[in-house]
């Protein structure tokens, strides 16, 4: 949850002066540089069936699914919208968890895994902003919102059958390079730019090991708990990225927001407790 927080605030900052995809792109090929160098202390040589290849194949394209609908949303439509929709992925993979995968959840932890899913959409969503995108008619961006909570959703649920097959290290190795791989591909038959100014290194560099952190802290969590569990948790992110821009940009907030930040902490403290 931090570090996906501190990754959203940071590539929030940086998008601005490099465009998402460059800074998607660069986040992945140093999150993958990373885990090809640890793979020489970590990786444990694991056999790989062709099932197990056709799951990675198809969470590196959900994953992706999940990233560029998610950055065309937030470029064509009403960004507190987009985002409060895509953030919902937490819930999706609880929930295929429990009806795929037979976890069972006490009814209290149930209750808390709700307060913070609660929690993380209020702290997302802005009314006034929304409100006033809905009069003017300006484009929502809702289908690529809903595009990417299924994506990712998706993406998250097949991942942590990969880290109970494979491990949790090894799922993150054979996971990343076919997802880059596949960016690459989309990148270059777009047209998209890769190039990046030397100023913008430090800040791509902060978000690609903010993301190594939280990608293999999920990878860890599932392998220790339920994914339905860990899943919702891990995607109340938003709220880590919510609080540093009122605190160091002095955003604006809306008292749905600050009740969204109490109810997840709340939820996060009872489900620990």
């Amino acid at each position: 949850m931090f570090g996906f927080g501190l990754e959203n605030y940071v590539m929030s900052v940086t998008d601005r002066r490099i465009g998402a995809f460059r800074a998607t792109a660069w986040l992945t090929i140093i999150v993958t540089a990373c885990l090809i160098v640890l793979s020489l202390f970590f990786f444990s040589h694991v056999t790989v069936t062709l099932a197990t290849v056709g799951i990675i194949l198809v969470a590196a394209v959900m994953g992706n699914v999940g990233l560029l609908s998610f950055n065309k949303g937030a470029q064509v439509g009403n960004i507190p919208v987009v985002v409060t929709i895509s953030a919902a992925w937490g819930a999706l993979t609880a929930v295929l968890s429990i009806l795929l995968l037979g976890e069972h959840l006490l009814a209290m932890q149930a209750l808390y895994i709700t307060l913070i899913i609660i929690g993380t959409l209020l702290v997302c969503f802005r009314f006034g902003h929304a409100i006033k995108a809905m009069k003017k008619n300006a484009r929502l961006g809702m289908e690529y919102a809903f595009l990417a909570l299924v994506g990712w959703g998706a993406y998250f649920f097949l991942l942590s059958v990969l880290v109970k097959a494979l491990g949790w290290f090894d799922a993150a190795v054979l996971l990343t390079i076919p997802t880059l791989l596949i960016l690459l591909a989309y990148g270059e038959a777009t047209k998209a730019k890769f190039k990046i100014h030397k100023g913008n290194v430090l800040p791509v560099l902060a978000i690609g090991f903010l993301n190594l952190i939280a990608f293999l802290s999920y990878n860890l969590g599932v392998s220790l708990n339920y994914t339905s569990i860990v899943a919702p948790i891990a995607a109340a992110g938003p709220v880590i990225t919510i609080t540093l821009a009122i605190l160091i940009l002095k955003e604006k907030v809306e008292k749905t927001q600050i009740l969204g930040i109490a109810l997840v902490i709340l939820g996060l403290i009872l489900l620990s407790a």
